[in-house]
């Protein structure tokens, strides 16, 4: 199975974001690609969104998209990965 892994704050979501989830579909010989919103991101001080804000709306804009799995493995770590 060929994976992509597509990680960030998303914090929020944003047309770029969605423009490479589906160029990534698109292009990329892939299986599934994961979405994975991070607990803190190692470029930012602080987000906008908490990380459970975050990973709704990613859930909200990808998780019914086929071959698209959102993870929360970063977030679950409650640190930085």
């Amino acid at each position: 199975m060929k994976i992509a892994l597509f990680g960030g704050s998303f914090d929020p979501p944003h047309l770029g974001h969605n423009a490479i989830v589906f160029n990534a579909l698109e292009y990329l010989d892939i299986d599934k690609l994961v979405i994975m919103p991070t607990f803190i991101s190692p470029f930012k001080q602080k987000f906008t969104a908490n990380e459970q804000m975050r990973l709704k709306w990613c859930e909200a804009v990808w998780a019914n998209i086929p071959k698209v799995e959102i993870c929360d493995f970063e977030i679950l770590k409650q640190r930085p990965v």
